[in-house]
């Protein structure tokens, strides 16, 4: 049981696993959540005992490991660090962040609705290095939580 997780970060639609006598029960992040579900979640949802059997046989999609990752919020310092390049890198890099993700989701990101992923860190402290950029990106805030995804 986790005693760390917030619930009210638990998305509706994310399912659990109350399968006991999986493998990888004891490091499972669904299994672990499930375990602690309070008393104001009336329902949850979670696999079926048959589904949940049959995956832990054949090595579960669905596994998640217990730990958390170090998400970041906010890109806005990363903009600011491009002005450190000469006018036309500064808009090519500008132009490939914005590319990454889109208009939509650049936006959200932008305005810190939606977290910066790990692997999509790494994609921008790619594109730093690319670009001449010495330094790793500095995002606005970080902030760790389990992995959900």
């Amino acid at each position: 049981m986790l005693t760390d997780f917030d619930y009210t970060l638990l998305p509706e639609n994310y399912t659990l696993c109350l399968h006991d006598a999986c493998p990888r029960a004891k490091e499972c992040l669904r299994r672990a959540i499930a375990e602690g579900v309070p008393a104001t979640h009336t329902s949850i949802r979670v696999f079926s005992p048959a589904a949940a059997r049959q995956m832990a046989v054949a090595g579960c999609m669905y596994f998640r490991p217990i730990r958390k990752v170090r998400y970041a919020r906010g890109i806005e310092a990363v903009l600011k660090q491009f002005e450190k390049l000469p006018y036309r890198e500064a808009r090519m890099a500008r132009a490939t962040l914005y590319g990454f993700f889109g208009r939509n989701m650049f936006y959200r990101i932008r305005h810190g609705e939606r977290f910066v992923f790990p692997e999509e860190q790494e994609k921008i402290a790619a594109l730093f290095r690319r670009v001449g950029l010495k330094e790793e990106p500095q995002f606005d805030e970080y902030i760790e939580r389990y992995d959900l995804r």
